[in-house]
Parts: C-alpha cells; sequence; structure tokens
C-alpha cells in the first residue's frame, strides 16, 4: 500500500513466522542487526522470555523458546546490550559493534539469583504542575504484581523475588512511562514515576554516565534535579536520563552509599535539547561486610561452602543454614568465588563493597 510491500512466508503450525517489510524510499546501508542466544550459565539450558535490550535506545525484544533473539534494523555504532529475567542476575555486554549490512552475534550466559524477595516503593507526580497523582496504575511486567498510588501519590509493593523488572506507570491523561529496575534480595528500591500530561510540549532532558575514578561504570546512583521531583537511577553501564525537564538552570546532585556525594552547578536545559552531564564519583575509603548464603539446586543451605573474595586473603566457610559473613573487606570491585566438593564451582563478579554497609549476595550450587 502507498509503495509498501509487505509478504509473508507460507507457514504450518510448527513453523515461526517470517514478516519482510520494505520501503522503496528507505535507506537501510546504515544499519545492521544483532541476534544471540541466552543460556543457563551452570546447566547450559536456552532460557526463554529472556528481555534484551539495547541501551539507551528503544530497541529491545525477549529470547524465544530457544533461548534465540533477534533485533534488526539497528543503527551503526556502538551499543551496550542488556539480558535480563525475573529470577537471574542480569548482565550487559559493553562495546558492541553494529555494522552495516551484517549481523553481530552477542551469546548470553546468566545465573539464577539463589532465591530471596525484595520491596519497590516509589510515588507518581505530575512532571509539569509538580503535585502527587492519585490513583496511578502501577504494574511489574510479567507478574501479578499490581497497584494504585495512594491519594498522597505513595504505592508499595513487597515480596518481590529478586530479580530484573520493568515497571509500568499509566494513568488517564498523562503518557504512561516504563522503568527497568533490579530487586535485591532483603533490600527496599524507590522507583519514581514522573508522569508528563498528554499533548505537554516544549521540555528538555538530561543525560551522561557516572563512573568511579578509574573511570568504571556505577549502577544505581541517584540523579537528582535539586528543587524538583526528577530523578533517575544509572544504570549497569552507569547511564542515566532524566525526562520532561521545563527549560531553565539546575543544579544535578548524584548520590549513592559508599561515595562522596557530587553536585553539578549551572545545569542548562533548553527546549527540546538533552544537556550532556557526565562525572565522576571519590569512593569512600574505609570497608565493608559481605554476607553470603548458598543453597542448593533444591533450595536448601548448603554449609561447609568456601567463600573466597578473589586478590584478597578474605574468606570464610558457611555454617548452618548455609550463611556466612566476612567482615571488614576494603571498599571497591570483587570477584567472590564459592565452592565445595561435590558442586560445580561458582564466581560472582562485580560484587560492589562499599564502605560502612554490608553487601548481601546469594548463590546457588549445582551438583
Amino acid at each position: 500500500i502507498n509503495g509498501n510491500i509487505l509478504t509473508m512466508n507460507e507457514i504450518s503450525e510448527e513453523d515461526p513466522v517470517t514478516l519482510t517489510y520494505s520501503k522503496e524510499n528507505e535507506n537501510s546501508e546504515d544499519k545492521g542487526n544483532l541476534s544471540g542466544t541466552v543460556t543457563d550459565n551452570s546447566k547450559g539450558e536456552p532460557i526463554a522470555g529472556v528481555l534484551v535490550q539495547i541501551l539507551n535506545t528503544s530497541f529491545s525484544t525477549t529470547t524465544d523458546n530457544n533461548g534465540e533473539y533477534q533485533i534488526t534494523d539497528v543503527p551503526v555504532g556502538v551499543y551496550s546490550v542488556k539480558a535480563s529475567k525475573s529470577g537471574y542476575e542480569s548482565y550487559t555486554e559493553n562495546n558492541v559493534q553494529i555494522n552495516k549490512n551484517q549481523t553481530t552475534t552477542v551469546d548470553f550466559e546468566i545465573s539464577e539469583t539463589g532465591g530471596g524477595v525484595g520491596s519497590i516503593d516509589g510515588f507518581v507526580a505530575d512532571v509539569i504542575n509538580q503535585t502527587v497523582i492519585e490513583g496511578a496504575y502501577i504494574v511489574i511486567e510479567g507478574t501479578s504484581f499490581a497497584t494504585y498510588s495512594s491519594s498522597e501519590g505513595i504505592y508499595f509493593f513487597e515480596n518481590v523475588p529478586a530479580g530484573n523488572y520493568n515497571i509500568t506507570c499509566t494513568k488517564n491523561g498523562y503518557e504512561s512511562q516504563t522503568i527497568n529496575a533490579e530487586v535485591i534480595a532483603d533490600d527496599e528500591i524507590s522507583v519514581d514515576f514522573l508522569l508528563l500530561p498528554e499533548g505537554s510540549s516544549n521540555y528538555g532532558s538530561i543525560s551522561g554516565i557516572v563512573t568511579n575514578t578509574d573511570g568504571e561504570p556505577i549502577v544505581n546512583v541517584v540523579v537528582q534535579v535539586e528543587g524538583y521531583y526528577n530523578s533517575s537511577l544509572t544504570f549497569e553501564d552507569g547511564s542515566y536520563e532524566i525526562f520532561a525537564i521545563p527549560e531553565g538552570t539546575y543544579s544535578l546532585s548524584f548520590t549513592k552509599p559508599g561515595y562522596e556525594a557530587h553536585i553539578e552547578e549551572n545545569v542548562v536545559v533548553t527546549n527540546g535539547g538533552t544537556t550532556t552531564v557526565d562525572v565522576q564519583l571519590q569512593q569512600i575509603a574505609g570497608s565493608g561486610n559481605l554476607i553470603c548464603y548458598v543453597e542448593n539446586t533444591f533450595e536448601l543451605p548448603v554449609n561447609g561452602a568456601l567463600v573466597e573474595v578473589l586478590g584478597t586473603s578474605f574468606s570464610a566457610t558457611t555454617g548452618i543454614g548455609g550463611m556466612c559473613t566476612i567482615q571488614n573487606i576494603p571498599a571497591g570491585m570483587y570477584t567472590v568465588r564459592v565452592s565445595k566438593s561435590g558442586y560445580q564451582t561458582q564466581e560472582i563478579e562485580n560484587v560492589e563493597i562499599l564502605a560502612g554497609y554490608p553487601q548481601t549476595l546469594y548463590v546457588t550450587l549445582s551438583n
């Protein structure tokens, strides 16, 4: 229709549907494709329903029953690609190159989180009028968790299984908003929704990347527009973006436990524009504790498992209940190895120890 061609291959009930779309005046020379397979790190089996996202873009898909995914017509460039699913540790592959007229393959191996539940709280507000919104519908996609915001604009979920989720907020008269968040066992995270009234325009945004002094990205930094509702959490690649900010000059704060707070002054936002603010945060010197729970695939505690903080002399052995605590680990990023005779050894990368704060780790060992 109107010069567009839509063709469908002949199919049977067992065959997948293949749709081919072409448009004569569309230039595909500067686009490529992304595909791959997601498997369970310990079992080697494909995982269906994994969300695969090209971060900081609108491109995403989910894996099929064979653990396979494909994203087409991606503009040429370098991206970070994230794989996440409830019950599994999310993983981000950085520096993924998309070349024109080529398919880049990125395979993921992700590990089960080992169980546990956490909670989510937050508020819903009108980003233009700076007022709370009552009766907004909030749902954790792919689950039965759903609720409405209170007269104070507040909502709360408890006993949410640890994992990565898309959380969506909708309200009549407003544009819907979806936020990706990681629920951590025995922890409470805040996810706030700032809704834009339908038909609103002439607003700008702020985006950037937060790293430590070694240039490594920092996840879950709270980025707040001072004196305004708008805020964001950084993703695993350290990136953030705050939308729907009226034109003006603002102060921007960056905070995370274990790091020195930073305030960026005189951040100018223009209508229709995106202001880039990249910052480095200084980690607070000191030490923290690691609490580790180890269980088997039957969700029974494993006692006598050796927990080692690689690159250091810190280690401990789990007792009854499958739990151990390692104290006074210098603040920093570590790889933790968990092993026991008769089980497959697990190594968990990017375990962050923050000064003055305990870090809890849940590990499942397979026979």
